[in-house]
């Protein structure tokens, strides 16, 4: 609801007071009759450019796990990053949809300088009121999440033009600023000034910066508005960039961000992980002797949790909860363990692996990718049977190679038209040194023998197939043994 309406005009800039039941951007969906086109803008040029930071210019088509953390959605807005750009998308609208992008690489402190810019552009046409879209960068508190400042490029129901908006938010409130332009791509930016405490908003028009607002965080400085945070040296900030609609669909290539740049970030203190080793690859051996998985934190967290994913599987992956948020260890437990094992499919392969931390109404603390390999499964080893005459019973054995389940093939010639076939199971391949061995039944090695009739000096030949715990299949080569008197 409107509280107060505020009609501070610097040059034709209007600014206004509200109040607000959440952090939310619910305020766009009430019809801003007050947008002006054409508007002359009274504020002072910035440089042309900041210097060169840290960036993301979305040319891969790949979602960079090190600098973005998961998305904030509401309703079905979608982030995707996709023809070189971060595009957003709302296949069937509802009635307020977002999608926020936590940039995890970097965060931003309170006692230095520091500015965030994106390119955006807003090619939508809202058709009837509440309909509003807008691209843009959102910054909060690390402190107090609640308290945050935006820039965005929006657009508006009954308009060809856009408008550069920009609010603050604090306890509940916001103060918000816009001025009209006819494009539908600009460069917009958020500038911090250490000194002054002051957040400044700005787009680019060739040569030069334009500074549309400015908002203190310590009751004084700006010139759209101040609010005390209540913020010390030691705080910082996270920033994200959004995509937001009300009520309407938003198409592939309508709405989207490119070339995110930021200057002045500090690194994002984060967990690690350090165990285990990710030399070695992991056989299926592994799953009845799971590993132990061992991090470091930066702070405290309220949930911690594993996740594991391969590339096809990085929108979706494995989730284990760690139920301790300030343990630094985890013995997986072996089913969930058979699950990751199980990730690169038959043949093994890479699997990702990160630590991500969470506290209410913060974004999520990512840890760097570690990568453990999966071994591909392999046929049993060594194979033998011995001694193999008819005066005493043989016994079989092999080294199991992590295998579960084994089947026998015997036959007079190396096509195994006629066979005899034995079947044999070992619940837990490490209990005997990873060996399978056992003593063949007299009636079972009379009817091997029978497959040649029970003449001795002719050949045997056999092969052993075998399933691991994954239920991948290996099998040997073809064998053979000549039964002897």
């Amino acid at each position: 609801m409107i509280a107060d309406i505020l009609h501070h005009c610097r040059g034709r800039i209007i600014m206004r007071l509200y109040s607000r039941d959440s952090s939310e951007r619910v305020r766009k969906a009430v019809w801003l009759m007050w947008f002006l086109v054409g508007l002359t803008l009274a504020a002072f040029c910035a440089s042309q450019a900041f210097a060169q930071g840290v960036s993301d210019d979305f040319n891969d088509n790949t979602k960079d796990p090190a600098k973005w953390g998961t998305d904030e959605v509401k309703g079905r807005g979608q982030l995707n990053e996709t023809r070189g750009r971060l595009e957003y998308v709302v296949g069937k609208a509802s009635s307020t949809d977002s999608s926020d992008r936590p940039w995890i690489l970097t965060q931003f402190p309170y006692n230095a300088d520091w500015s965030i810019q994106i390119d955006a552009t807003n090619n939508t046409y809202p058709a009837v009121t509440p309909q509003w879209s807008s691209f843009g960068i959102n910054v909060r508190s690390m402190s107090n999440p609640g308290d945050e400042v935006e820039v965005e490029l929006a657009a508006f129901p009954g308009s060809t033009t856009r408008e550069f908006y920009a609010e603050l938010q604090h306890n509940g409130m916001y103060w918000d600023i816009a001025t009209g332009t006819p494009d539908i791509s600009a460069t917009i930016r958020i500038a911090f000034n250490s000194t002054d405490k002051v957040f400044t908003v700005s787009y680019y028009a060739d040569p030069q910066w334009i500074d549309f607002g400015s908002f203190g965080i310590s009751s004084r400085g700006g010139g759209t508005f101040n609010a005390d945070w209540g913020l010390t040296d030691n705080d910082r900030f996270a920033a994200y960039v959004f995509g937001y609609s009300n009520q309407m669909t938003v198409s592939d290539g309508e709405m989207y961000g490119d070339n995110f740049q930021e200057n002045g970030g500090v690194e994002s203190p984060r967990p690690q992980i350090t165990g285990p080793s990710n030399v070695d690859p992991f056989d299926t051996c592994s799953y009845f002797n799971p590993p132990l998985f061992q991090w470091t934190l930066p702070s405290s967290f309220q949930k911690l949790e594993l996740q594991f994913y391969t590339p096809a599987t990085q929108g979706k992956p494995t989730k284990v909860k760690v139920k301790d948020p300030a343990a630094t260890q985890l013995l997986m437990p072996a089913n969930t363990w058979k699950k990751i094992l199980g990730l690169p499919g038959p043949s093994g392969g890479d699997v990702n692996c990160k630590i991500v931390g969470t506290n209410k109404g913060e974004p999520a603390v990512e840890s760097d990718v570690y990568t453990i390999n999966i071994a591909p499964p392999a046929p049993v080893e060594l194979p033998v049977i011995d001694p193999t005459s008819k005066s005493a019973l043989p016994t079989l054995g092999w080294g199991n190679a992590c295998a579960t389940k084994f089947k026998i093939y015997f036959s007079p010639d190396d096509t195994f038209s006629r066979k005899k076939t034995l079947s044999f199971n070992d619940k837990n391949p490490l209990d005997n040194g990873e060996v399978f061995s056992t003593t063949l039944t007299q009636g079972t090695w009379n009817a091997i023998r029978k497959v040649i009739g029970d003449e001795a000096g002719l050949p045997i030949y056999w092969y052993v197939e075998s399933w691991d715990a994954l239920k991948r299949y290996q099998r040997t080569g073809n064998m053979q043994f000549t039964l002897l008197p």
